[in-house]
């Protein structure tokens, strides 16, 4: 005879399968976008969820077979709910089942439902269930009350809510501030994801639970992640619910332990890379600089009554640091880079700014590499690698490391794990513990204790020795003619380069301003300062406005980073793009990346089959205009932004999207497989009358993406006309920089290195080619422009060469001159009796690091020049 608790236990088993099953393919929950795997343990439909949150045998099958068409409550069933039920994802962590929730939300009810109606109503099973558009309100009510820092819950419903300061929190609606619970609305625009929970479908929810349902819901809505799915694109979710995630002292510490809590923090209980994160209220850098920790340290230490070193920093370590100590005291520095960098400034240039040859002025990769593998292998005792023959390979390893790290280019990374790898951990000794005998058997957790203590050597060699001693003796830059090599210029050397380029800079561009006239203008102004760098190019040095730099301000008495230039620049930025994307023709010809270049040739190259021009020989004709951003004239540019910029108010609407950098592999016979998150923070302006909702905008990005979520974010701001106006303004025309202790204000052009300039530059020339160049519009002519680069592709040859002749004899109204040596055509042309360089009639022009056939407009990349920046490089 069967045990009964058997066929209990089938019952149940059977149940679960087939509430499983009759999901479908469509709606399972391992469909769900890889992103979200790795914030949540668990992700499941909203059917699954509900499934789980209740006890019910009978709740269990009636949410089963709702909208199944079996059972009682599948005859009525709402459409729009079964969809939710279905579609709908849920990420969460645990289920919460816990007894003292249930005493919380009872209490916090009660008081919940006295400041709206002056009631006392508690929650019952007996009582009906709640309107899902209450629970809402609740749980938007208790985030707030249980949100004591002052601040608004970080929780995606709480967007627009702010505390009353009154003990609760209301909801504001748009038009009227009555008959609400508890936040009011901190800007005019609704949350439309609470609008959306209050819509029909979501209302069906509670009297499917049953009773009790408002304490799961909450908990939902609370503790949750509720993603809707999205038409657009495949597998996109729009975010609706859930949240935006010992020191020892010694009295009198000595010089060894003070140095082993700058090579060993972690040992110390100290702010490190490996289990710290980085406050970016405090750095900008996505890792903290260790050069200096002084502060930290005499922080830390007075909490410690007594000097004392971690075991296995006793011995062998403490005496190996010392002689680190000692040898670098010794070390010659100086000697050593006249030895493997000598000066390559002849004393004959030390009058003028060394154009003719800048790049032969850097010292070479394999020298600084050279220079810093000496440095090292005198300052770090032999013995910190290992003993013996092992000792020279481990050695031989991280040297070989270190000529990578110098040889690497802008962009280019060298990881720490690559670093380590293939060292021989178990045969350094000074990783024993000082009581363990050699030879002793490790065990696994020995062994990953030697592996961090060496990983933070190996860190602090890098980034506290190697990248200081680089920049405390070279001038570390990228430039125009090698992209993202990195070049290396002596300090000394470097100083007798850039002086001369800074003085120029100050009497032509800039002018100076008093120290007191920069404070009095700062108090008033909403933007910062620039710091003025210089970029070596063959022919000289191009000054770069670092407008990217957070100053650090003080803020309730801390010293913390402040926003830098671009980031107040941001909402002009969004305006400008708007317009940029309600009216196109306003840019012209511009383009803004060399990936469009090959749209608009197949366009001209059908155009020009299906009219009479396509036996026409084509006619180009290149042009490069003299330092464009440092030479457009700020009056005529103000005038055009007045013109440009029209509506009267904008909305500002800050968004995420994240998506994982591969698939999440669930597999149980594989290693399981954790793909990077990708998160990108982004912007959009709109007018401000368009009352367009955020999932509007969502919907049209997931056309192009995939396995991608959008966020809300909270923070949006409104900006008048005006106001845009006047940031740019102020950027154009009250622009301060500093040059080393000196500041200047830029007279002409506008700053090159805003997040703004390519896009004032377009609508600039834009307006010069409707004005000058209206005789390029013909049907047989096309106009290409990268920023400051023009190109002219004409089936017309009198077209090509009136188009040079305008563009040599310079537009002085737009502040416009060419560099007549790089201009290039592939035709016979004169300007002012001087020929213009050209090239054969049939062959790949060169334009924008690409190439164009002059026969059949096919598009290529520019090998020649590749070549050539490939026989520069060593």
């Amino acid at each position: 005879m069967k045990r009964k608790r058997d066929s209990k236990d089938t019952s149940d088993s059977i149940k679960r399968t087939k509430a499983s099953a009759q999901q479908g393919p469509d709606h399972d929950h391992q469909s769900a976008p890889s992103i979200l795997r790795l914030y949540y343990p668990q992700v499941l439909t909203l059917r699954e969820y509900l499934l789980q949150a209740t006890t019910s045998k009978h709740k269990k099958r009636r949410i089963t077979n709702y909208g199944s068409g079996t059972g009682s409550s599948s005859q009525d069933a709402n459409v729009g709910l079964v969809k939710l039920l279905d579609s709908v994802l849920v990420g969460f962590h645990t289920v919460k089942k816990e007894e003292s929730d249930l005493v919380d939300y009872q209490n916090d009810l009660s008081i919940f439902s006295t400041q709206v109606t002056g009631s006392t109503a508690k929650s019952s099973g007996s009582q009906p269930a709640l309107p899902f558009a209450e629970i809402v309100e609740f749980a938007i009510w208790q985030l707030f009350r249980k949100h004591t820092s002052g601040h608004r819950p970080p929780h995606v419903l709480c967007h627009g809510y702010w505390h009353t300061g009154l003990g609760g929190v209301k909801i504001a609606d748009r038009e009227k501030v009555e008959n609400n619970h508890g936040a009011e609305a901190a800007l005019p625009d609704r949350n439309e994801h609470v609008d959306r929970l209050k819509g029909e479908a979501w209302a069906a929810l509670p009297s499917l639970v049953g009773a009790g349902s408002a304490l799961i819901l909450v908990q939902l809505l609370q503790n949750c992640g509720i993603f809707i799915p999205l038409d657009g694109g495949k597998n996109n979710y729009l975010q609706i619910s859930d949240i935006l995630n010992r020191i020892r002292r010694d009295e009198e510490l000595d010089k060894n332990a003070h140095m082993l809590k700058y090579i060993f923090p972690r040992q110390f209980g100290l702010h490190n890379v490996f289990t710290n994160d980085v406050d970016t209220k405090n750095s900008a850098q996505p890792f903290k600089d260790y050069t200096l920790r002084e502060q930290e340290i005499k922080s830390g230490n007075k909490n410690l009554k007594q000097r004392s070193l971690p075991k296995r920093l006793r011995g062998k370590c403490e005496t190996l640091i010392n002689q680190l100590r000692t040898r670098h005291e010794r070390c010659a520095y100086s000697a050593l880079l006249q030895y493997y960098c000598p000066d390559s400034f002849a004393e004959e240039n030390s009058a003028n700014d060394g154009s003719d040859n800048i790049m032969g002025l850097a010292t070479s990769s394999s020298q600084v590499s050279a220079y810093c593998r000496s440095v090292i292998a005198r300052v770090f005792p032999g013995n910190l690698w290992g003993e013996g023959e092992l000792g020279a390979v481990n050695k031989a390893h991280v040297m070989h490391q270190i000529d990578r790290f110098v040889r690497l280019g802008r962009y280019e990374s060298l990881m720490l794990h690559e670093v380590a790898q293939n060292i021989k951990i178990s045969k350094i000794s000074w990783l024993r513990p000082p009581d363990e005998m050699e030879g002793c058997k490790l065990a696994a957790s020995d062994f990953n204790k030697r592996k961090d203590m060496f990983a933070e050597l190996l860190y602090y060699l890098f980034d506290s020795f190697l990248i200081p001693l680089i920049s405390s003796n070279f001038y570390v830059t990228e430039s125009s003619t090698y992209r993202n090599r990195l070049l290396y210029f002596r300090h000394d050397a470097w100083q007798k380069l850039s002086e001369p380029a800074l003085k120029s800079l100050g009497t032509t561009m800039f002018e100076e301003v008093g120290k007191s006239t920069v404070k009095k203008t700062l108090s008033n102004m909403s933007i910062g300062t620039g710091r003025v760098r210089l970029l070596p190019k063959e022919s000289g040095l191009r000054p770069i406005i670092n407008l990217k730099r957070r100053v650090q301000t003080k803020r309730n008495g801390r010293l913390v980073l402040g926003k830098s230039v671009n980031k107040i620049l941001e909402p002009a930025f969004h305006v400008l793009n708007l317009e940029k994307a309600i009216t196109p023709a306003k840019l012209g010809s511009s383009m803004f990346s060399s990936d469009e270049m090959y749209q608009r040739l197949h366009r001209f190259r059908t155009q020009l089959q299906q009219s009479e021009n396509a036996d026409k020989p084509l006619y180009f004709a290149k042009v490069d205009v003299q330092s464009c951003f440092d030479s457009i004239p700020q009056k005529p540019l103000l005038k055009l932004l007045n013109d440009l910029i029209s509506a009267e108010g904008y909305t500002i609407t800050r968004y995420a999207q994240a998506k994982a950098l591969g698939e999440y592999d669930q597999s149980e016979d594989q290693p399981k497989i954790v793909p990077k998150a990708s998160w990108k923070w982004k912007g959009k302006a709109r007018v401000t009358d368009q009352k367009k909702l955020f999932s509007e905008h969502a919907q049209k990005e997931a056309e192009a993406s995939l396995g991608t979520v959008f966020v809300d974010l909270e923070g949006k701001t409104h900006r008048s006309r005006a106001g845009i106006l006047a940031l740019l303004r102020e950027h154009i025309e009250r622009n301060i920089v500093q040059i080393g202790k000196k500041f200047y204000r830029q007279t002409t052009g506008i700053p090159q290195g805003s997040i703004v300039s390519s896009l004032l530059c377009n609508f600039f020339y834009a307006e010069l080619e409707s004005k000058v160049l209206a005789f390029l519009q013909d049907g047989e002519s096309l106009l290409l422009r990268l920023i400051d680069d023009f190109l002219l592709i004409s089936t017309n040859r009198d077209t090509a060469t009136r188009f040079v002749q305008v563009m040599h004899r310079g537009l002085p109204e737009y502040g416009l001159r060419v560099k007549e040596d790089k201009s290039k055509v592939n035709f016979d042309v004169q300007v002012d009796g001087r020929d213009v360089s050209r090239l054969p009639a049939a062959t790949n022009f060169p334009y924008c690091g690409n190439a164009i056939n002059t026969i059949n407009l096919n598009i290529t990349r520019d090998e020649i020049r590749r070549q050539q920046n490939s026989g520069k490089k060593e």
